[in-house]
């Protein structure tokens, strides 16, 4: 039998491929310091990142999705506005400052914190100076290139294998922006309908990732299936994947246990896969009896697109 004519590989972003230069706490004071806030005596990192969760996890309750159901309503301005909220309320709570109702918004944000060191730390996490590519992305992305191109290497049109490279991520466009200043290549899902004009289909050869799809643009989070369906189904454009799905192979790596692993395969993907990073809270939270398979290196990914491209 012929080898299956596509791959899909869906990669999570943070904690798989980048993560933050130096944490995001210390971040926040070096920041705030910059603008001479009158932090008190015991402002330090784990102070820092306390109020920080306590923020983050409050604006989630309130506005899940960074206000994607609000902003369609018009009711919200989406991630700009609640990473505003969260930056102010975790500096709020450092300084112990109660929010002043009656201060002019567009003079200190209503609370004595800077519109402008609010701006600066949401535009420094939208690029390379707010985060770091782990050591193996950059030779991972050499041998998906070297694989792609032995693909492209078959004459036979109508049995080549295509691969195609995507990201997932529970977070907002900023990851987009993130890849791109790291040096990877992004391309959109337009590029890469399987259609019979051969010209059409390698408009993103030189593209590291074909398309970032996040959790802000669709409206649903990693595990749920619909964000892992969206991707598929930008994938396989202009069919549907549930029109096309035995000729689609589907490989996801990401570094939670329960939204990567288990939502992958409960998405319907063919392999999961778990990068063992220090920093993911999931890896040992291993109590499913689904057939998640743990990394050590995005390196480790390629032996499994090798054998898709070999499946019978």
């Amino acid at each position: 039998m012929a080898a299956r004519r596509s791959i899909l590989l869906t990669l999570d972003a943070l904690d798989t491929l980048y993560h933050a230069r130096v944490p995001i706490a210390r971040q926040y004071l070096q920041v705030a310091r910059n603008y001479n806030l009158s932090l008190p005596a015991d402002a330090n990192e784990s102070k820092v990142w306390k109020e920080f969760y306590k923020a983050f996890k409050a604006e989630q309750t309130k506005y899940p999705i960074y206000g994607h159901a609000e902003a369609l309503r018009g009711l919200h301005q989406g991630p700009r506005e609640w990473w505003g909220d969260v930056i102010r309320n975790c500096l709020q709570g450092v300084l112990r400052q109660p929010t002043d109702s009656t201060t002019n918004p567009e003079q200190s944000c209503g609370d004595g914190i800077p519109e402008e060191l609010i701006e600066e730390l949401y535009e420094r996490f939208n690029s390379a100076e707010g985060y770091s590519l782990y050591d193996d992305v950059l030779p991972f992305f050499a041998q998906l290139k070297a694989l792609r191109s032995s693909l492209d290497a078959s004459s036979d049109l109508d049995k080549k294998t295509h691969l195609i490279v995507a990201v997932i991520s529970n977070s907002d466009g900023r990851v987009d922006n993130v890849l791109r200043s790291l040096g990877l290549q992004i391309g959109s899902p337009r590029k890469i309908s399987l259609k019979e004009d051969r010209l059409h289909r390698l408009e993103g050869e030189h593209d590291d990732i074909n398309f970032v799809l996040t959790s802000y643009e669709v409206g649903y989070e990693k595990p749920h299936p619909k964000i892992f369906e969206y991707a598929a189904n930008l994938a396989a454009s202009p069919r549907k994947m549930s029109e096309c799905r035995d000729q689609w192979y589907l490989v996801h790596v990401g570094d939670h246990f329960r939204k990567d692993g288990e939502g992958a395969l409960l998405a319907g993907w063919n392999e999961s896969l778990i990068l063992q990073r220090e920093t993911d809270p999931g890896v040992s939270q291993n109590s499913s009896e689904l057939p998640v398979v743990r990394i050590k290196s995005l390196l480790d990914v390629i032996p499994f697109l090798k054998k898709a491209v070999n499946q019978d």
